[in-house]
């Protein structure tokens, strides 16, 4: 499946995580009620969506809901 926003939101509201991926200037960003205590809430270095698959993309925000 496509890395897009919209799957990307999709994927990550499946698992129960309240966030949504934005795009800043040279990185994404989560932002929700489940990023809400994450001590980062940043992927940096990332200029595409397409620069990571769907499943790695959902790794990452999990990773940072972790924290």
């Amino acid at each position: 499946m496509k890395s897009s926003k919209q799957n990307i939101d999709n994927a990550i509201k499946k698992l129960g995580i309240e966030a949504e991926i934005f795009k800043g200037n040279g990185y994404f960003y989560f932002v929700g009620k489940s990023m809400d205590f994450a001590k980062q809430q940043g992927i940096y270095g990332v200029y595409r969506f397409s620069d990571l698959s769907l499943d790695r993309w959902v790794e990452e925000c999990k990773e940072l809901v972790k924290q």
